[in-house]
Parts: C-alpha cells; sequence; structure tokens
C-alpha cells in the first residue's frame, strides 16, 4: 500500500447538499476540510431542513493513485470518525 496524504478537497462523482462554515446550504461536488456534512449509517447523504448537518470534516486523505480516500469527520457528539469514501483495495474495515 502507499502511504496516504492530506489532499486539501475529495471530488465526488456527483453533487451532494452541504452546509458551508457560514451556515450557507450549497449542492457541490468538492468535499472539503470545514463543511458540514451529514453522515448515516451507509454512508454520507444530503443535508436538508430535516435533515441537518452532524458531523464536520476535519481532514481529507488519500493516496496518490486515487484508490484510497477518506474523510475524517467529527460528530456532533464530539466523536471522531473515519468515512471512508473509496476503497478499491478493501484495505479498511467498512463502519
Amino acid at each position: 500500500m502507499n502511504g496516504l496524504i492530506e489532499l486539501s478537497a475529495i471530488w465526488m462523482n456527483k453533487a451532494i447538499i452541504v452546509e458551508e462554515e457560514d451556515g450557507t446550504i450549497i449542492p457541490t461536488i468538492r468535499l472539503r476540510k470545514g463543511q458540514h456534512i451529514r453522515c448515516e449509517k451507509g454512508g454520507i447523504t444530503n443535508v436538508t431542513e430535516q435533515s441537518p448537518a452532524n458531523a464536520t470534516i476535519v481532514n481529507c486523505r488519500g493516496d496518490l493513485f486515487d484508490t484510497i480516500l477518506l474523510l475524517d469527520v467529527v460528530t456532533n457528539d464530539f466523536e471522531t470518525e473515519i468515512r471512508i469514501i473509496k476503497d478499491e483495495n478493501n484495505l479498511f474495515n467498512k463502519r
């Protein structure tokens, strides 16, 4: 496995609705540090008024070949989690 490096952002294949640091809610394909997202058991879902953000991205990580993409998040309960965006070689346990 090649090493993980810090990334400035992770680009998604399709837009997801997130809450920016200033509170605006926007659709974006670029996930980055400081954005607020909605984490569900199966992954990341859109932020809405009925389903507000429940985690903040604190770091984006990946490898040089884009086979692994991870988001480090802190939940509203102050728990840290790793959200797997992509793991082509199944190196990380799914949560």
